[in-house]
């Protein structure tokens, strides 16, 4: 049956660029604590607290969509029934 994925991304990664490179690819697209980070060091204080909770990659979708996140292999994958199989596996 085909599984779906949820993207994540690396903490370390993200980590290793720029507050410039975080505001100018994240900056409007993360939230905490039910807050807009809008600045790169705002983005990279969220990022080392994830670090700090031993967290390698931190879910690119709400908690509710995907449920056992694991925050060192990232999403478990998904049945989707009712999909059909195809393309490349």
């Amino acid at each position: 049956m085909p599984a779906h994925r949820h993207l994540s991304m690396s903490v370390g990664g993200a980590l290793r660029r720029t507050d410039a490179e975080l505001k100018r690819h994240l900056g409007g697209a993360v939230t905490a604590y039910g807050k807009t980070l809008t600045t790169g060091k705002q983005i990279r204080d969220v990022l080392e607290w994830e670090l700090h909770l031993v967290h390698e990659l931190i879910p690119l979708c709400s908690e509710n969509d995907c449920p056992n996140f694991s925050y060192k292999t990232g999403c478990p994958g998904h049945e989707m029934p009712g999909a059909e199989t195809g393309g490349a596996q």
